[in-house]
Order: C-alpha cells, then structure tokens, then sequence
C-alpha cells in the first residue's frame, strides 16, 4: 500500500511518515510518500491508496481543490483529511473523503 501525505508543515509530515513506517510488516508492507504542496504530489506523478491531504497548504493548491482534481480522474483512491479546520468538515463529503 502506498500512502501519501500532503501537508505543508515539516514537523506534521516528518511525524506523521515515522507513525505509519512503524505500522509496516513483511507481509503488509508500506509505502509512505510525503509532499510539502498539492503541486509536488501531482508533479511526482505516483499513484497513491491512500492520501492524508491538510486542507490548508500554504501558498498554491489547497488539499480540497486537489481532492476534487483528483475525484475527476480517479474514484478509487482513498482521501482522508488531516486537519484543525472544522469548517472544512462537510466540504470532505464532496469528494468522497473517509470519515
């Protein structure tokens, strides 16, 4: 499974990547990818399971407009919102995001 995180704090990313490096086992392994900006992740171009999206990122793409970008070409990918925003909150359903 591959996992990305798009959040514009390194402190987040960085602890965010340790948590879920941990959870990697022989027979479910992980992949954890993680990308300060919406822009990054898509210049990467590598496909994703899972993707822990803040909504707020800074300068450029915020994480629900790219959300919504990638609903456009992709159903199946999971897209969970990491966030402290709650008025975001009924945004998520929008794209499908997990709850």
């Amino acid at each position: 499974m591959h996992i990305a995180i798009i959040d514009d704090q390194t402190a987040t990313r960085q602890a965010t990547t340790q948590l879920l490096s941990q959870l990697t086992t022989p027979t479910q392994p992980l992949q954890v990818t993680a990308y300060p900006t919406a822009e990054a992740f898509l210049f990467a171009d590598q496909p994703a399971d899972l993707l822990l999206l803040d909504i707020k990122l800074g300068s450029g793409m915020d994480g629900m407009t790219l959300a919504k970008q990638i609903r456009e070409h992709d159903a199946d990918t999971a897209i969970a919102f990491v966030s402290n925003y709650d008025e975001f909150v009924f945004d998520g359903y929008d794209v499908n995001a997990i709850d």
